[in-house]
């Protein structure tokens, strides 16, 4: 997992070669026009998504995600969320993963949660366990963000 500000992601490079080019398309900020829904960069290897009507809310007891193919790196637009993790043998699988969507749930218990917002970014690796869109404030609050997905291999 890794949390920075947008401005330091070339800071990243020589990780893979998939997150290089996804690293170097994200610094000319091109993602900033997204459109909504699928936006491919590098065909099924590099994309993002840009989902509508997004909100930050409760996800209280709601189920967290986890990826074996993909590195997500999330990039708030707009507003700010808080994105909870624990490591995978801390939880419980409850939905095994599904390769051909990339994701499996778990259960479990957030050892810890990032508030991220606009001009910060957070990747997360294959088999990082996570749940986004939690609520900042009291309230459920729109956020505009595009999520990467960036193949690992």
């Amino acid at each position: 997992m890794i949390y920075d500000k947008i401005e330091n992601i070339g800071r990243y490079l020589g990780i893979s070669n998939y997150l290089d080019q996804a690293i170097r398309y994200i610094m000319t900020g091109n993602y900033q026009k997204a459109e909504y829904g699928r936006n491919v960069v590098a065909g099924e290897d590099i994309y993002y998504n840009c989902p509508e009507g997004a909100m930050a809310k409760n996800v209280e007891g709601m189920d967290y995600e986890y990826h074996r193919t993909y590195i997500d790196i999330h990039i708030p637009l707009k507003g700010k969320e808080n994105i909870a993790f624990f490591e995978m043998k801390q939880g419980k699988e409850v939905k095994s993963y599904e390769e051909e969507n990339d994701y499996g749930l778990y259960q479990g218990i957030a050892e810890g949660k990032l508030c991220i917002k606009e001009g910060e970014f957070l990747m997360l690796f294959p088999e990082e366990v996570h749940l986004a869109l939690m609520k900042v404030e009291e309230e459920a609050t729109p956020i505009e963000k595009v999520i990467f997905k960036v193949r690992a291999k």
